[in-house]
């Protein structure tokens, strides 16, 4: 599995091209997200969630789709984290990271003295 965290937010920009072929980027007041290199790990994922996991979280089963569960304080996964599961990470022709290959985004977190869990939720492609 691989897993990127939030790198920055940064402009969107519109590029327009003049009749003598000049190029300009004109900012669209827009942002978006950018992610940071993914990073390889391993951890364990239950597909099967239940009403336990539900109570635990605070969630309804339609929240989430998966727990992915890792040793306690071995990564630095946030809310704002994408995973891969199936797919490998793909990069735009900006060479950055593109969000909509990611399988999974977190929704929750829950820390333990042992063990992390993260509350997954399907990236819509």
């Amino acid at each position: 599995m691989y897993y990127a965290n939030q790198d920055k937010i940064v402009p969107v920009y519109d590029i327009y091209v003049d009749a003598e072929e000049n190029e300009y980027h004109l900012e669209t007041g827009e942002t978006k997200l950018v992610y940071g290199d993914p990073v390889e790990f391993r951890g364990n994922i239950a597909m099967s969630v239940g009403e336990a996991e539900a109570v635990e979280f605070g969630l309804n089963l339609a929240d989430y789709e998966a727990i992915l569960v890792v040793a306690s304080n071995s990564l630095p996964i946030t809310e704002t984290s994408l995973i891969w599961l199936n797919t490998e990470p793909k990069y735009d022709n900006e060479n950055v990271v593109d969000a909509h290959t990611a399988d999974y985004r977190i929704v929750k977190i829950n820390k333990t003295p042992n063990v992390d869990k993260y509350v997954l939720k399907k990236v819509v492609k």
